[in-house]
């Protein structure tokens, strides 16, 4: 549903969270990089997020300090042991469960 051409405008910023909370794991795994994502977790960079988006990269970190600042999200940073280079952003979604699970939800499903 995200890459279907009919819809190839930019997101909203209501898109741009539904399209975090469906990336995101639904069960603990490990990365190939070594990185361990928890339910809820998703590894993502900025630069991925924009072009998916088709946003500004400069927009992408706005909106996530929002989210940050809303505590809808929390950015731990998390080093990558024995790879060299800037430490990677794992994006942690507060709340998954919420957002995900059937036994969390009221009314008709």
């Amino acid at each position: 549903m995200w890459t279907h051409p009919l819809f190839d405008e930019p997101f909203t910023r209501r898109e741009a969270w539904l399209w975090l909370v469906s990336q995101a794991s639904h069960k603990p795994h490990r990365m190939h990089a070594g990185v361990a994502l928890w339910r809820g977790d998703l590894a993502c960079s900025q630069r991925d997020m924009a072009r998916a988006w088709g946003w500004t990269r400069a927009k992408v970190r706005r909106f996530l300090a929002l989210l940050e600042r809303e505590r809808m999200i929390e950015i731990p940073t998390r080093f990558v042991p024995g790879v060299p280079g800037p430490p990677l952003d794992v994006i942690t979604i507060c709340n998954y469960a919420r957002f995900q699970d059937a036994d969390a939800a009221t009314g008709p499903q």
